[in-house]
């Protein structure tokens, strides 16, 4: 029997293949893309992506389900899931029950799904289907250049992340540069995730968008220093950033104690003042929080003053209390700790990609917003692809050693 026939004994398993391709390239090459020109393309192409791997799935006859279940029961898993039932419970006391039932849905549902596509993945991600990663972040790149330069009105317009499609991209292309530079780094293409590095900074810098270039540099140090440390990279890390969200409040009535004793900076931080302000005035509420959405519905209603602080850190606060912002912050501690377990070859990229996401929440870059969760569930996928294709630096490295072997002897 011929090898083209051998190739297609099984129709299910080749139409399978060719669809989790499909999907992948939907997610990490049409979507970026197409988020250059329209607002709504993340919200329509993320979910056909994430669709097309089900089927893929399914026509393999793979339970991904019973996989998706073993890691809910992970303590990150149950983690995840306390937050979701938390943030369900809070919609008996928010102020804005419809929009915030909206808002739960449309998020646990997307999450779901995300989840659910991520345990469907194949075992192996292909050499050929981890490419794809970085070739989509070339491709939005140079598009997102190209835009820049000939500074057209409708890309360029628009002066925040709710209008701005420059802003956005800008956004995309810093948290997809880790799984990429990951998948480079795994080949051991130095040049190229060196050249694709500096494509990006130069579209960050380009953009003048101030928040994105400082979480793509601490980024930059975080991969640096987990090339050697990883483990003791992602607990610094950890430690850092979950103290910022556990102890958020600590921090926002210190800065109104010294801008009080100094004056200094009054303007800068006002963000913060005034959410010292509001805990100091409404303290019976740290615990169970006010409800979900009530930090980004209460500016816009006028419950709450303008300069009120749009960070994560604050909206999980006030919305959830202390209960979802402690939740959140252990959270953080169990996604370092399983990033610094992963193999040496993909942590690093792992860790800095979640030290990026997290800085770019800190400094409140609408995070609230299901365009930055959808953009996250993107991130995850491309995330899932180079931990699930890591054997591949391992059988890379031992071909080549195989291969100097033989030359010396011969």
């Amino acid at each position: 029997m011929s090898a083209v026939s051998r190739s297609f004994d099984d129709p299910a398993a080749e139409a399978a293949k060719l669809l989790n391709r499909l999907g992948l390239a939907v997610l990490v090459i049409v979507t970026p893309c197409a988020g250059l020109f329209s607002i709504q393309a993340l919200y329509s192409l993320m979910p056909v992506g994430a669709v097309l791997i089900l089927i893929a799935a399914v026509l393999r006859g793979d339970n991904g389900v019973a996989r998706l279940l073993q890691a809910l029961r992970s303590p990150l898993g149950a983690l995840a899931l306390f937050i979701a039932f938390w943030s369900c419970l809070s919609l008996a006391w928010t102020v804005f029950p419809l929009p915030a039932g909206e808002r739960f849905f449309k998020t646990f549902g997307l999450g779901l799904l995300v989840a659910l596509a991520a345990s469907c993945l194949p075992d192996r991600t292909k050499v050929s289907n981890l490419n794809l990663i970085p070739i989509g972040l070339f491709a939005t790149v140079l598009a997102t250049l190209i835009l820049i330069l000939v500074g057209v009105a409708n890309f360029k317009g628009g002066s925040d992340i709710e209008t701005s499609l420059l802003q956005r991209s800008v956004i995309t292309l810093v948290l997809l540069i880790w799984p990429a530079l990951g998948v480079l780094s795994l080949r051991e293409r130095w040049m190229t995730a060196g050249a694709l590095a500096i494509l990006v900074a130069v579209a960050v810098i380009g953009a003048w968008a101030r928040i994105s270039l400082m979480a793509m540099a601490i980024g930059a140090l975080t991969f640096a220093g987990a090339m050697s440390q990883p483990v003791w990279t992602a607990r610094v890390a950890a430690v850092v950033f979950a103290a910022l969200f556990a102890a958020a409040p600590v921090w926002a009535f210190l800065t109104r104690f010294l801008v009080n004793a100094t004056g200094f900076a009054e303007s800068l931080a006002s963000p913060m003042i005034v959410w010292a302000d509001l805990m100091a005035n409404e303290w019976p509420r740290v615990i169970t929080g006010h409800g979900l959405v009530m930090a980004a519905g209460g500016v816009t209603m006028g419950y709450l003053p303008a300069e009120t602080p749009t960070s994560l850190m604050f909206e999980i606060w006030y919305d959830l209390g202390i209960v979802g912002a402690w939740a959140f912050a252990a959270l953080i501690l169990f996604a370092f700790s399983a990033a610094g377990r992963t193999p040496a070859n993909v942590a690093p990229a792992l860790i800095a990609g979640l030290v990026a996401g997290l800085t770019i929440a800190v400094f409140g870059l609408a995070t609230e917003q299901i365009w930055w969760v959808t953009l996250v569930a993107v991130d995850t996928l491309a995330f899932a692809c180079l931990v699930k294709g890591s054997h591949r630096g391992k059988r890379l490295l031992a071909q080549t050693v195989e291969a100097e072997q033989i030359e010396h002897i011969s």
